[in-house]
Formats: structure tokens, C-alpha cells, sequence
């Protein structure tokens, strides 16, 4: 949880209705961090999960509830790498073989995709022109020395274009977090 959590907890009120029930509204900030799988980057989709469930009360006497299935994004904000595609809640009812009492999960799902305009041009653009150089290079006559020259100079550039994108942007790669 955010470090204001506490600050946060201590501000707010439990319902109680006329039957018994308590409601108690929480605001909070969770902030999570996934491994992310680059194969596939920059048209990539990556699935992060959080898994919410209480340790202390069982599912008779703490019932979490959802109000959707897709989760609520009124006060999502956007982020500039990546665009969320998705949210998914599931419940999962569990039991341990320790406890006969069930204990009910929450599984939050958020489905990522990289934001790729301006990938085209930081990286696919540059790549794209690159191996257009290379191409042009079987149109030169055989017997020129400007082929040879274009042909040892292309590879090296386009690996130095690819691998200071992949440095630059690294930590990136490495995790996504959601703020929630």
C-alpha cells in the first residue's frame, strides 16, 4: 500500500445498516510491479495480476464483493508507454486444508500493450531506413568501391540503433507498475 495508507484508513467511516451489515469504503493506493516479457516488444501484450484476499477473517465473517467483472477506470490515468487494454476481476473461493472455512481472492487482472507511436519513431523508423541503405546496396555495380564501404557501415549502425534503444529504455522493460 501507499505510504499514506494509514492516513488515509483513519479518515474514513463504516456504514452499518439496519441489518447488521458494515460497509466499509476504504481509499487506498496499491501500487504493483510485474516481470514483463519483451519477445514480442514493440507489439507486445502483457498480463499483470494482483491478488487480493484477507489473512485475517474467513469468508463468513469478511465477504469482499466486486461491482463489476471489468473493474472501474473513472479515475484511471493515462501513461505515455503504456496503454491499458483490459481489466479483469475474478473471484476465487479457496479452501485450505489447515481451515474449513473458504477464504474468497480477488484476482485483478490488467492487460498492457505498448504504445507504439512513438516507438515507430525512435525505433522502427530508423531500422526500416537502415535496411533500405542495405538494399540499395545490391543495386551499385559489383566492381564499386562505395558498395563494400555502404555494406560494413550498415550492419554496424543498425546494431548500435537497435541496442541504444534497448539500453535507453531497459528499466522499462523490466517491470510495469500499476497505480491503483
Amino acid at each position: 500500500a501507499d505510504s499514506q495508507y494509514n492516513q488515509a484508513i483513519l479518515s474514513t467511516n463504516i456504514i452499518v445498516n439496519a441489518d447488521g451489515n458494515l460497509t466499509w469504503l476504504s481509499t487506498a493506493i496499491f501500487k504493483s510491479s510485474c516481470q514483463i516479457n519483451v519477445e514480442y516488444f514493440p507489439f507486445d501484450e502483457q498480463n499483470c495480476t494482483m491478488k487480493f484476499a484477507s489473512w485475517t477473517y474467513d469468508g463468513y465473517q469478511l465477504n469482499l464483493v466486486i461491482q463489476t467483472e471489468d473493474g472501474d477506470l473513472s479515475n484511471y490515468v493515462t501513461n505515455g508507454e503504456w496503454s491499458l487494454i483490459a481489466m479483469r476481476v475474478k473471484r476465487n473461493v479457496i479452501t485450505y486444508s489447515c481451515c474449513e472455512e473458504a477464504i474468497s481472492r480477488y484476482n485483478i487482472q490488467h492487460c498492457l500493450t505498448s504504445t507504439t507511436a512513438i516507438l515507430r519513431l525512435q525505433l522502427i523508423l530508423p531500422c526500416v531506413l537502415i535496411s533500405g541503405l542495405a538494399l540499395l546496396s545490391f543495386y551499385m555495380p559489383s566492381d564499386s568501391g562505395e558498395k563494400v564501404t555502404l555494406g560494413i557501415t550498415n550492419a554496424p549502425v543498425h546494431d548500435r540503433v537497435s541496442h541504444g534503444y534497448r539500453r535507453k529504455h531497459a528499466s522499462n522493460q523490466r517491470e510495469a507498475t500499476v497505480d491503483r
